[in-house]
């Protein structure tokens, strides 16, 4: 089954790229929706919605008042009521989902330029950065995970 399947999720590991490559130090499951856009860049990858906690909160990438960078946000959405509104509702929500050799990474659709990243330092969020490569992991696996509910995938950095 392909990894944008409706109600698809994702499993996330990071590992600390200054230790072992093969030592986890966290995971969180994402439910993954493929979403149409119109504009959509196809050099940039396949547009995707991403959520946590069962599909019941989506993550969002928004620059908050007054900040210069945007955030990384979770909106108390149903991923499966998200993906009916309207493009320009859905656009802050909607990540493109690109190839990068056997990994992949997730870029802002709203916020060109800006990936999610983790950190296995603990304590700290998944966040956004528009650094690639450097202390953040923004390159991700995906793999699914059968026990979950809503059909979920497993990603791993």
């Amino acid at each position: 089954m392909s990894f944008l399947e409706e109600n698809s999720g994702v499993k996330t590991d990071s590992e600390d790229w200054e230790r072992d490559e093969s030592q986890s130090c966290s995971e969180e499951t994402f439910f993954v929706l493929a979403s149409h856009l119109s504009s959509a860049c196809e050099e940039k990858g396949s547009p995707i919605l991403l959520a946590v906690s069962k599909g019941e909160l989506c993550l969002c990438c928004e620059k908050d008042k007054g900040q210069s960078k945007p955030s990384l946000q979770l909106k108390k959405k149903k991923l499966t009521d998200l993906a009916t509104e309207k493009e320009q509702a859905r656009q802050p929500f909607i990540f493109y989902r690109a190839e990068v050799g056997s990994k992949n990474t997730l870029e802002s659709v709203t916020h060109p330029g800006w990936f999610i990243c983790t950190s296995c330092n603990s304590g700290e969020p998944v966040g956004m950065t528009d650094i690639l490569g450097k202390r953040e992991h923004t390159e991700f696996s995906f793999r699914r995970v059968h026990k979950a509910e809503m059909s979920p995938i497993e990603a791993t950095e």
